[in-house]
């Protein structure tokens, strides 16, 4: 979802259940294996976006006030091999992120 739809996560705000929910529908419609719980999301959701969870007195929310730019860069620190696979990108090639070189895949 974070890598096929970029569009729609960033410079956006989500509590930690609607994007979960999100990610269910994704996976749903695309045939993906959506059979985990919140707390797997969770897990797995820190380990890319875990600069922008913020706790509140509700629960968690992922502010991801950012530009498509800089969320393509997190994307690509996190897995450079599969960000380059779903962006066409040769294997020798290091984006800079400054929106000139290429456009982000938003496939759904």
């Amino acid at each position: 979802m974070l890598y096929k739809n970029p569009s729609e996560i960033f410079d956006n705000k989500f509590t930690a259940q609607r994007l979960y929910d999100k990610s269910k529908q994704f996976a749903s419609i695309n045939y993906l294996n959506h059979s985990y719980n919140i707390q797997e999301f969770g897990q797995g959701m820190s380990k890319i976006l875990n600069k922008y969870k913020k706790r509140t007195g509700t629960g968690y929310v992922y502010d991801i006030n950012i530009s498509m730019n800089e969320f393509s860069k997190v994307l690509y620190e996190y897995d450079p091999a599969y960000y380059r696979f779903i962006n066409n990108l040769d294997d020798d090639m290091s984006p800079t992120f400054t929106g000139t070189e290429y456009s982000p895949v938003d496939n759904m």
